[in-house]
This record gives C-alpha cells, sequence and structure tokens, in this order.
C-alpha cells in the first residue's frame, strides 16, 4: 500500500485527526513474482536422495534462471540441478531438484540450509537434514587388558560387530557392561 494525496506513507494502516477536508488516495501494486519450493524442509537417509519441487508464484515478466545454492551447513548434503528456468510457460509447472546425503565415515547428523533464487524474485529457502545410518561403538578396557576393537569405532546401523577381550597377566575378564550380546563371555558381539 502507498498512500498519497495530503496524506502519505507506507503503513497498512494509516490514523490522523480529521480537521479539514481531507483526499487520501490508496494504491495498490501487484506483488512481484517469488519463489516456491515445497517441502520446505527434509530428512534424507546417508548414502540416498530425496527431493523439493521449485516454483514460481506467477509468471515472472522475462524469463529467469533460478539457481540453487547451499548457504551453509554439512558438505555431505547436495543439490542438483544448480540452475532451473522458468518462464511464462512453466513458471506453475513444478520443477524437481534433488537432494543428496552422501555417505560418509562418522556418525553425526549433518544439516544445511539451500537458498533458490533469481534476479527480481524473492528468494526461498529449505533445509535438508541427514539421518545417520551408522552407529558409533565406544570401548573403554580401564588399562588392565585389552580389547577388539578398541576405542571409538563407527559400524553400520544393524551390524553385527564382534567384542573380544585379553587381561594381563595377574587379571582376569569380569564381563562386558552394556549391550553385548553376552555380557560374560570374553568374546561376544554387538548389535549397532
Amino acid at each position: 500500500v502507498d498512500w498519497t494525496g495530503d496524506l502519505s506513507g507506507t503503513a497498512s494502516v494509516l490514523s490522523f485527526p480529521l480537521t479539514a477536508p481531507v483526499t487520501v488516495n490508496a494504491r495498490f501494486v501487484e506483488d512481484d513474482p517469488f519463489v516456491v519450493v515445497t517441502p520446505t524442509t527434509l530428512s534424507i537417509t546417508e548414502g540416498t536422495t530425496s527431493t523439493v519441487a521449485v516454483t514460481l508464484s506467477k509468471a515472472p515478466p522475462a524469463p529467469v534462471s533460478a539457481t540453487i545454492v547451499r548457504l551453509s551447513g554439512d558438505s555431505d548434503l547436495s543439490a542438483a540441478p544448480t540452475t532451473l528456468n522458468f518462464d511464462s510457460t512453466n513458471w506453475n509447472q513444478p520443477q524437481t531438484v534433488t537432494v543428496s546425503a552422501a555417505e560418509d565415515a562418522d556418525a553425526v547428523p549433518g544439516t544445511a540450509v539451500f537458498q533458490v533464487s533469481a534476479t527480481a524474485l524473492q528468494a526461498a529457502s529449505f533445509t535438508a537434514t541427514e539421518i545417520e545410518n551408522d552407529a558409533r561403538l565406544t570401548i573403554v578396557s580401564g588399562g588392565n587388558g585389552s580389547t577388539v576393537p578398541t576405542g571409538v569405532t563407527v559400524h553400520p546401523l544393524g551390524s553385527t560387530v564382534a567384542l573380544s577381550a585379553t587381561p594381563v597377566t595377574g587379571y582376569h575378564f569380569n564381563g562386558w557392561l552394556g549391550d553385548a550380546a553376552v555380557p560374560a563371555a570374553i568374546a561376544t558381539t554387538i548389535l549397532m
């Protein structure tokens, strides 16, 4: 809204004391087209892909190229293609952007924010979250023996990991604490 006449301003509500005849004109301008992304949040299991659909709110006055960039976050998350073209014939036809969550060696989920923008259009963003398919196994031996594996290791969810313990001379194995299949056995397994 743009008020003109004896009063002016851009507020949607205009208040003033009426002490004389006043002429006020309310001018309305058409909204510029803007980018629309659906959905605006998505979760992607590591090693797989998901998609978002991109359209415009209305036909652009001239053909436009929209670019997709990662603004921040985990570099294991990526989007393709990086350019979409819109014009008066396809502005409302969803164009697909594929978001990939690369397989990685950690057990830490990642998040990234992507933006879809074009000259003279209001941009839109979406957030992608990587769902981990790995789990971290931490083994602490206490120094009076050794274990296999040892320390912190990362394994695929659902996998079975063999565990073994070897005490040093003068000590005996007293058991596993946690989720070992057979806690009293020197050699056992754990399901990740």
